[in-house]
C-alpha cells in the first residue's frame, strides 16, 4: 500500500496564490489526490510490465485506488503482489523440451489442464528443471492423479508464474519521490481551474 499525503503548508501557498475559497481548495485538493493516486498506479504497473517483459494485460486488476471523500487529506494505492501466472504473459507454445509464454521460457515445463479447466504452464516437482523462483506457487497436497498408478511419478506439479512483490517494491521506493511533486502539479492545475475557468 501507498498513501499520498498532503502537505499543508504547500496547499496552503498554492491556495493564498490563488485566492481561492475553501470550497474551491477542497475540491482542487480532492481531484488531485484522485488523479495523483491514479496516475501512480498506472506508473507502477507500466514499470512492473516493463521491467519483467511482460504485456499490460497481465497486470490488469492489480491497483486499487482508496475511495477519496470530501474532506480527504490523503489517499492510498494498493498493487497486488501475488505472482503472475505465466498464461496471462500470453499464448503458451511447445518449445522443445519446454514451453515458451511471451518472452519467458519454461524448460521442463508442460500446457495442461490440472486441477482447472483452463490451460496453464506447469512442471513437476520432480524435473531437474524445477526452480522454486520460477514456480513460486506452493504444491497440492494429497493423491492427484485420480487413484490411477499409472500416474504416480508425475505429481505434484506446480504452476509456473512470475513473482512481482520484489519488483514493485522496487519501483514504488523509486517513483515515490515524484509523488508530491506530481500532486502539486495536479493540485495547481486543479485550482487555476476551480478559480478562472469553471
Amino acid at each position: 500500500m501507498i498513501r499520498i499525503e498532503v502537505d499543508d503548508s504547500k496547499i496552503d501557498a498554492e491556495v493564498a496564490t490563488f485566492a481561492a475559497t475553501i470550497r474551491q481548495a477542497d475540491a482542487a485538493r480532492l481531484r488531485a489526490l484522485r488523479k495523483t493516486a491514479q496516475w501512480l498506479g498506472r506508473e507502477i504497473i507500466k514499470e512492473v510490465a516493463k521491467k519483467e517483459r511482460m504485456p499490460l494485460l497481465a497486470l490488469h486488476g492489480r491497483v486499487f485506488v482508496s475511495k477519496v471523500a470530501s474532506g480527504a487529506t490523503e489517499a492510498e494505492v494498493f498493487v497486488g503482489t501475488m505472482p503472475v501466472d505465466a498464461s496471462r504473459l500470453g499464448r503458451p507454445v511447445k518449445a522443445g523440451s519446454g514451453v515458451k509464454v511471451g518472452r519467458h521460457a519454461y524448460p521442463g515445463a508442460f500446457v495442461g489442464r490440472i486441477y482447472s479447466g483452463k490451460e496453464k504452464v506447469w512442471i513437476r516437482v520432480g524435473s531437474k528443471h524445477y526452480d522454486p523462483a520460477r514456480y513460486p506457487t506452493t504444491k497440492r497436497s494429497g493423491d492427484r492423479f485420480g487413484g490411477d498408478r499409472r500416474l504416480l511419478g508425475r505429481f505434484p506439479v506446480v504452476k509456473a508464474a512470475v513473482p512481482i512483490e520484489g519488483v514493485v517494491d522496487d519501483v514504488v521506493e523509486r517513483i515515490g519521490g515524484d509523488v508530491q511533486h506530481r500532486f502539486l502539479t495536479t493540485f495547481r492545475h486543479e485550482l487555476n481551474y476551480e478559480v478562472n475557468v469553471k
